[in-house]
């Protein structure tokens, strides 16, 4: 894995994108709280696709709810991990 300062280089150098339209967020019923759902806090507890556990928070978006689908198949297919624990520990 990269040093934190050669990802922040990393990031300097892409820059801001601004996004228009709608995105899709498929959760576990466990982080669909109005609190939850847009807080990144399951990522940063966990880690996700593109971020280590407990180094930032991540909101993994989508464009529509067929590649979310595809998203969360592709890893059950191949014997990864998808789920992680909710909020409860459950």
């Amino acid at each position: 894995m990269k040093s934190a300062r050669a990802l922040k280089t990393a990031l300097t150098r892409v820059g801001a994108v601004r996004l228009s339209g709608t995105a899709v967020r498929l959760v576990d019923e466990a982080w669909a709280g109005p609190g939850d759902l847009l807080s990144g806090e399951g990522a940063y507890r966990h880690g996700g696709r593109y971020n280590p556990p407990g180094r930032f928070r991540v909101v993994y978006l989508t464009e529509n709810a067929a590649v979310g689908l595809a998203e969360i198949a592709y890893p059950l297919s191949a014997g990864g991990r998808f789920a992680v624990p909710g909020p409860s520990g459950s």
